[in-house]
């Protein structure tokens, strides 16, 4: 840093007394700054750093001591460099040779976080404690302020910390609800991800940043922006070839809307027509990382915006420009603070507005579109979807009923279903239910003949199972071929506020210690679902407009800030209603309209036979007989293939499912086998199962 710098740095500090957003501010470019090893960077990251050092010695040496001393220096025309300010600040007060000794030479920023957090009613007065953890390798010394809000009150305290972990204990009069370190941003440090907004400095200053051009660039009005990103060593990859894989973990920047990828990632960004418009949001793909969305209405308009872009817009979250000049400039909402939610009052309902069933039902009368939200296997859930869809019929037979459990390709087979021209059992084999979904058929019995008695649409809504499993499994959206990429619905959005957290929650569930990549494939598969689900009930309702919809989903699927309503809804303007199954979890009001209660009715357990099965060679084997299960002790064995059931023959496991499945317990099952035998001639026997 030149002498000429510091002491442009410090007289603004002197004469300018910052705001805790002008503090943030620096220390979001100096983090924007990290990897980027230019010379121009290295450079601004010094005066980043500058910045914030000379404002924490400000309120250290406090306004009187630093504002003399500051005044002394600036007086002459004397070079200024670290090792005069300290000489000059130390002379002051002697205390903050502590300062001098750490800070200017320290480049590695405290990583600030909390543990073990634990609150204990203590003689009417309740008791914090948490540790205070610096995360770098290297832990700093410096006071760390703290902000503790209770329903009563706000404390507010500074805690001096050197070591890797601090242990600190605060006496409250209440149970505290927030704690926040540092909230004013007096301390050169790492920003944590909620603090640090989506803005073009993240992209422009990455070490390693990618651009996606359009195919034909020279034809597009984006050549220059282009040609500025190559000259600043941009990695770039025409739109077509782009895979989702090569956005993992990467800051990178879309020239133009309209290509694939773009509505893959974020369906439809709305951008003004005219001008240049810069919009950053996060990488669904990669939260760390930013993603630019560029779009522009000619040539021209980039080319004047290019000064603007480089040299102004780095704290920009959106930024549009015409001729040159900005018009519109935003930076999106972050965190102010490093914070926690310590104690969260549960919320309540005033019984006094509890609604009756009918005039929930009333209410919902002009809405187009009803979710009944389900917990597959509870059927008291299943039971609530038909007295909703058996009022939502009496209100306007001109209903239809979208279900989750049926990929399209089924759609034949529900419409011959609900027409009548095949029963029950030919149903469930054309649509290969026990394969698709697999959830006790009984859950969903009665909507489906309740639609076939008054021949109701029943649509399809979901994707094909084994393009979603091959998402997850087989390496995400690349891992498809091009005839099942053709199947997915070309908008889609990743980037739907709450939508990565909720996913990511929900696969912890399942699997929390899988890698990232894993955690992407999940959520490309669930918005998968979720978008393909929207786009099913969209065309319906489009190509019938007299008709309601009454969506028979999962709850996670049915939630109306996150899940298929918004999606929907971007694509037809309709009102729409999301009713769950009120239980023990809270419910925010963002995700649902109304919880009914529900009384558990568990259902009577299916017979079954005691055995595993794989299919081979057109047929089904007994891999292994359970202990516990009726099989073996009748005399089934492993290795015997199944012929028939009473008679049926057996080519596949649903066949022996949808066997099963119209039999009860305590009935007997004629049980035909092939054994095979090593030095005898296999045969046929035919073994009466009791179940």
């Amino acid at each position: 840093m030149t002498p000429d710098t510091l002491r442009l740095l410090l007289t603004q500090v002197a004469s300018h007394p910052t705001t805790a957003v002008e503090r943030k501010a620096l220390l979001i470019r100096l983090q924007s700054l990290d990897g980027n090893q230019s010379e121009a960077a290295r450079q601004e990251a010094a005066d980043a750093r500058a910045g914030m050092l000379l404002q924490m010695l400000r309120r250290q040496a406090g306004e009187a001591v630093f504002q003399a001393t500051s005044t002394s220096l600036l007086a002459g025309n004397r070079a200024l460099d670290w090792p005069t300010l300290r000489q000059a600040f130390v002379a002051a007060n002697p205390e903050l040779e502590k300062f001098f000794s750490q800070w200017p030479d320290q480049r590695e920023l405290p990583q600030l976080t909390i543990n073990k957090v634990a609150t204990e009613e203590e003689k009417g007065q309740v008791r914090l404690s948490f540790t205070l953890v610096q995360e770098q390798k290297h832990p700093a010394t410096l006071s760390v302020p703290i902000r503790v809000t209770t329903p009563a009150e706000v404390v507010t305290q500074e805690i001096a910390i050197s070591a890797a972990e601090t242990p600190v204990s605060l006496t409250l009069t209440e149970l505290p609800t927030e704690l926040l370190l540092d909230p004013e941003y007096h301390l050169l440090r790492a920003l944590v991800a909620d603090e640090y907004p989506p803005v073009w400095a993240r992209y422009r200053n990455s070490a390693k940043p990618l651009a996606v051009v359009p195919d034909d660039l020279a034809a597009s009005p984006f050549g220059p922006l282009a040609e500025r990103l190559r000259r600043l060593g941009c990695e770039t990859i025409p739109a077509a070839t782009v895979k989702d894989t090569d956005l993992v973990g990467r800051n990178v920047l879309f020239l133009g809307l309209n290509t694939p990828i773009v509505r893959s990632l974020f369906a439809r960004p709305s951008h003004p027509a005219d001008g240049f418009t810069l919009e950053v949001r996060a990488n669904p793909l990669g939260p760390d990382q930013v993603a630019v969305l560029i779009s522009a209405a000619s040539t021209a308009e980039t080319t004047l915006a290019l000064p603007r872009l480089f040299d102004g817009l780095d704290l920009a979250t959106f930024a549009h420009l015409a001729g040159g000049m900005v018009r519109q400039q935003r930076t999106a909402d972050a965190d102010m603070g490093i914070g926690w939610w310590l104690d969260q009052p549960p919320t309540g309902v005033a019984l006094a507005n509890q609604l009756g069933f009918a005039a929930i039902m009333e209410r919902l009368r002009h809405t187009r579109v009803v979710f009944i939200g389900e917990t597959h296997d509870k059927f008291e859930d299943h039971q609530l979807q038909l007295r909703v869809i058996r009022a939502l019929y009496r209100q306007s037979p001109k209903l239809a009923i979208g279900m989750e459990m049926f990929p399209r390709p089924t759609q034949a087979a529900l419409d011959a279903y609900v027409a009548g021209t095949i029963d029950e059992r030919e149903f469930l084999k054309k649509s290969d239910y026990f394969t698709n979904w697999g959830f006790d058929f009984r859950f969903y019995r009665d909507i489906l003949a309740f639609a076939r008695a008054n021949r109701l649409p029943v649509v399809a809504l979901n994707l094909e199972k084994g393009i979603t499993a091959k998402v997850f499994r087989a390496g995400g959206l690349a891992a498809l071929t091009p005839e099942e990429t053709a199947k997915l619905p070309p908008e889609r959005d990743l980037g739907l506020p709450g939508y990565r957290e909720r996913v990511a929650d929900a696969f912890a569930m399942h699997d929390g210690h899988a890698p990232p990549k894993e955690l992407n494939n999940f959520l490309e598969a669930q918005a998968l679902w979720d978008e393909t689900m929207a786009e099913s009930a969209a065309e319906f309702l489009a190509r019938h407009p007299d008709y309601r919809l009454a969506m028979v989903v999962g709850q996670g699927h049915a939630l109306k800030d996150t899940a298929i309503p918004p999606r929907i809804a971007r694509r037809l303007p309709v009102a729409q209603a999301v009713l769950l199954p009120a239980r023990e979890e809270e419910i925010k009001p963002s995700e649902a309209d109304y919880l009914i209660s529900v009384t558990p009715a568990p259902l009577p357990p299916l017979p079954t036979l005691g055995v595993k099965l794989t299919e081979k060679n057109n047929g089904v084997r007994i891999d292994e007989v359970l202990p516990e299960g009726v099989a073996g002790k009748a005399g089934l064995e492993p290795g015997d293939d199944l012929l028939a059931l009473d008679n049926e023959p057996i080519t596949s496991i649903d066949e022996v499912k949808i066997a099963l499945f119209y039999r009860k317990k305590g009935e007997t099952m004629q049980v035909r086998v092939r054994r095979h035998h090593t030095l005898l001639p296999d045969e046929v026997i035919t073994i009466a199962v009791p179940l």
